[in-house]
């Protein structure tokens, strides 16, 4: 993991006169240290770990700041306020586009229409364009106002869908939950009685975990496709990411960590379920960016998180001390950034799916998602080529040489040897 320091701390850190500070697990953390003394004497820049499911993931910063002084904390608040905000807009790109996708057979050029790479522009559109939001969907027509008349025909005919309406209530529900959650951690943020702000992110942490229980409901996920549960289940993970943030602000870090270890296991079933319920090429194609990109960017940036709430638990008061020093030196000095493209470019992951779809079929990129996904099924798959490997003259196949094949290469190799009846044969039809 990456963090960004002052040029007056790297040039410290070039000199050798700082260092970067590690957890025990050999993990990096943002912050530098004083060789000679051991005192941290220099802080990342203020900024989150981007989700690619549509979340912030705060920096230290916000976990130093629901600790510290009154003067800190105040300073913070416009970081803490964004983080929710961001995870507020996200939450409604992603509401909406199940409108888009609906519940049964979806046409291709609608799941086009909402994939990971449109979503991330309709992200953009909302902050650019001030698309409103009704009932906790986002008006995303008005962005997708240009597509084909055949996506507009698909949405007419979820908004008309029984089943969809009953969701939609649902959807609804959550969302004003989520939103009261909301409002209370801002009210929180502004009171300066202690008391009264714990008081506050307790009554937060209530509505989110109401709102959380309602997007998980089995009411809204059964008989839902693909994409559809796969957008169901991210605007959930939102509300947990809500839920981890107001128990830091509560100074409840082992909470928040338990939402943490919470939402990577939820996350690990979930795609799991997602993979079952794909059906067609037109769904693989949608869920294979999103899921790649939630386990190469999503969970390492998770666990960054979790191992910076771990660690901060375990620091001495006089540590405590100095970090909230050097955060209110942080926050009085601008850290400058090189300007950037507000242009969204195509994920790689879409240019991944292109080349293996040139040279394998669909069952094996499924498959290859399955590997990817659980680290078990994997190594049941690396055990069966290797035991029947040598039968179909493959000696060579052992499970050293297995261990650092690709996804891909496993998947084919286990269709090559035992069929496509061993695998789940979902993305052979096309909707």
């Amino acid at each position: 993991m990456q963090y960004i320091f002052s040029a007056a701390a790297q040039a410290l850190q070039a000199s050798g006169q700082a260092v970067q500070v590690f957890n025990l697990a050999g993990q990096a953390l943002p912050l530098l240290r004083d060789p000679n003394t051991g005192r941290f004497i220099a802080i990342a820049a203020q900024g989150g770990l981007s989700l690619a499911s549509g979340g912030t993931v705060p920096a230290l910063v916000s976990v130093a700041g629901s600790l510290g002084s009154m003067a800190v904390q105040v300073g913070q608040n416009q970081q803490i306020l964004s983080t929710l905000g961001a995870i507020q807009a996200n939450l409604g790109v992603l509401q909406a586009s199940t409108a888009v996708i609906g519940v049964g057979t979806v046409a291709s050029v609608a799941l086009g229409a909402v994939n990971l790479w449109q979503t991330l522009k309709l992200r953009q559109d909302i902050r650019q364009m001030g698309l409103q939001m009704h009932d906790g969907f986002a008006a995303i027509e008005q962005a997708i106002i240009g597509q084909a008349s055949e996506v507009r025909a698909h949405i007419d005919r979820v908004a008309k869908d029984l089943v969809f309406a009953q969701h939609r209530l649902e959807l609804i529900k959550a969302y004003s939950l989520f939103l009261s959650g909301i409002e209370r951690v801002q009210t929180g943020l502004i009171q300066k009685d202690f008391e009264n702000r714990r008081l506050m992110f307790a009554n937060a942490i209530q509505d989110l975990s109401n709102a959380l229980s309602i997007y998980r409901s089995p009411q809204i996920l059964s008989d839902v496709n693909s994409p559809g549960y796969l957008r169901r289940l991210e605007c959930s993970w939102q509300i947990r990411q809500a839920l981890a943030i107001s128990y830091q602000l509560m100074g409840e870090l082992g909470s928040a960590t338990s939402e943490l270890e919470k939402l990577n296991k939820e996350i690990k079933r979930g795609l799991i379920e997602v993979l079952n319920r794909c059906s067609t090429e037109d769904e693989l194609a949608f869920i294979f960016p999103e899921i790649h990109r939630i386990q190469t960017v999503d969970f390492p940036n998770l666990s960054a998180w979790k191992t910076q709430l771990e660690w901060w638990e375990m620091l001495s008061p006089e540590e405590h001390q100095d970090i909230q020093f050097l955060l209110t030196n942080e926050l009085s000095e601008a850290v400058e950034f090189e300007a950037v493209d507000d242009a969204i470019v195509e994920p790689v992951e879409y240019q991944l799916y292109r080349d293996y779809s040139e040279y394998t079929t669909p069952n094996a990129i499924h498959k290859s998602l399955y590997l990817l996904v659980d680290a078990t099924e994997r190594e049941v798959v690396i055990k069966d080529i290797a035991t029947n490997s040598p039968i179909c003259g493959l000696p060579a196949l052992t499970p050293a040489v297995l261990e650092s094949a690709s996804n891909i290469s496993l998947a084919n190799l286990h269709l090559y040897l035992f069929g496509d009846d061993d695998d789940k044969d979902k993305t052979s039809s096309e909707s």
